[in-house]
């Protein structure tokens, strides 16, 4: 009984510290969430195939390249940019993506052509 006693209050002593921590840099943004700022609810724009598939391809390449959208924010702009997209499209495509779990699935089922192809 005191084992448990004892992690509860380990556990406790976690979250609270968790909770005193320093809050997230304001600066450190995704890409992809950055129209949401000030926005209650953004209309989602029409979502074609050929954004879907460059939208595959830019994650494809962040991960291949190991990139995180807010600590190698720069480098992932590049990779959204090489591909075809602006950044705000990109950030449409995400949102999208979100919010349809049917283009969610499309999105998985072209990273895995594509992968499957060697792109």
């Amino acid at each position: 009984m005191l084992r448990y006693t004892f992690i509860i209050a380990l556990l406790t002593a976690f979250t609270f510290a968790a909770c005193e921590s320093e809050p997230e840099d304001p600066m450190a943004t995704d890409p992809a969430e950055e129209i949401l700022e000030g926005e209650v609810a953004p209309e989602v724009p029409e979502i074609t195939d050929a954004d879907l598939e460059k939208y595959a391809k830019i994650n494809i390449a962040a991960q291949r390249l190991e990139l995180d959208p807010v600590a190698d924010r720069e480098r992932f702009i590049s990779v959204i940019e090489r591909e075809g997209l602006s950044q705000q499209r990109y950030s449409e495509v995400h949102l999208a993506i979100e919010r349809e779990p049917q283009l969610l699935l499309r999105v998985h089922e072209m990273m895995d052509e594509l992968r499957e192809s060697g792109e």
